[in-house]
């Protein structure tokens, strides 16, 4: 990324198969990457320009061509992050006016919506008929920033008339060992959590803490080398549903079970151990001046439920079975 004056030294590449192919070139900062529903057109801009380009690309080889001028945004206006709908119109977010616009297919404004909290809107997702809309942040994070921008860095959500697309989908190449561009969706059911779920999870992690925090250590144990059972249990499909969901290779996510289950395994060791506790003691001393000693006792006590983001590009090893999961319950603290 090239601010200022600086020559633009940007490319945009298109990974295929394990190579990586250039396909622009004289770039200053790359923004507003999307494609149509058909799989048939990329929009891509370089934002100090203030032009989002449209270009034919060739969707098993990533090639691209016939570059077109799509929009062009006021002085002032810069376009940053783009989302396509199901409508296959543009949605960009115009850094430094604050504004969001919808671009027919034609490049014609069909909506726009100005923000009455922040200028630097820079980042578009959409959920369903949802929206959500990020702001960047204008000046050095400090009081003075805050003051001039109260909403710097917030996510605002709008409920739309018009659904969003999922994301196009990476698929592996015949060797099976790199992704390569495929604009396929995944068609297996995938669930969003709503703000019910989340809360719902919390909510029954709280439940179950008293009585799990005071289990026996044997039994905590024996509850993580279960799930290490389990989750070798279930073998290939669960191997091909991760490949499916997230273009990492076989064997890439073969090696990773293999850690999640050590993960488990280790920690559960550890929970029956119970050496994790670290008690300490120090004898009262009644006779030592100025003050006398009271007795002392300090360990280690599990303080509650535990919330644990999982990692997309780590599915299982740092996600909802890894270690940060794994930990807390071989200490007693139920996770969500």
């Amino acid at each position: 990324m090239v601010e200022g004056n600086g020559a633009p030294m940007g490319k945009l590449y298109c990974l295929q198969g394990s190579e990586a192919a250039v396909c622009l070139t004289d770039i200053a900062i790359s923004n507003s990457i999307c494609f149509s529903p058909d799989g048939q057109h990329l929009y891509f801009s370089d934002t100090p320009r203030r032009t989002i380009l449209r270009y034919d690309i060739d969707a098993a080889g990533g090639a691209v061509s016939n570059r077109r001028i799509f929009a062009q945004t006021p002085p002032g206006a810069f376009p940053d992050g783009a989302n396509v709908d199901a409508e296959g119109h543009v949605w960009n977010a115009h850094w430094g006016a604050g504004r969001v616009v919808r671009y027919a297919p034609d490049g014609e404004i069909s909506v726009q919506s100005r923000s009455r909290h922040a200028a630097d809107l820079h980042c578009i997702r959409r959920q369903g008929s949802r929206s959500a809309v990020r702001d960047f942040g204008a000046g050095e994070p400090g009081p003075a920033a805050l003051a001039r921008e109260p909403h710097a860095g917030d996510v605002f959500v709008y409920r739309l008339g018009v659904k969003g697309l999922s994301d196009p989908r990476f698929a592996q190449d015949d060797s099976g060992d790199a992704p390569n561009l495929s604009l396929e969706k995944c068609e297996l059911p995938m669930k969003t959590a709503s703000a019910l779920d989340v809360n719902q999870a919390a909510e029954s992690a709280a439940s179950a803490f008293y009585p799990y925090s005071r289990s026996e250590p044997a039994l905590r144990a024996r509850f993580l080398r279960a799930i290490a059972q389990g989750i070798e249990a279930l073998g290939d499909p669960l191997i091909e549903c991760a490949a499916h969901e997230t273009a990492l290779p076989v064997a890439r996510l073969q090696g990773e079970r293999g850690r999640t289950c050590m993960q488990l395994r280790l920690f559960a060791d550890m929970a029956a151990d119970n050496a994790w506790i670290d008690e300490y003691a120090e004898t009262a001393d009644p006779a030592r001046k100025p003050q006398p000693r009271p007795y002392l006792r300090s360990r280690f006590v599990p303080l509650g439920p535990v919330v644990v983001f999982g990692a997309s590009n780590f599915p299982l090893a740092f996600s909802v079975a890894g270690g940060d999961t794994a930990s807390a319950l071989a200490v007693g603290c139920p996770s969500s």
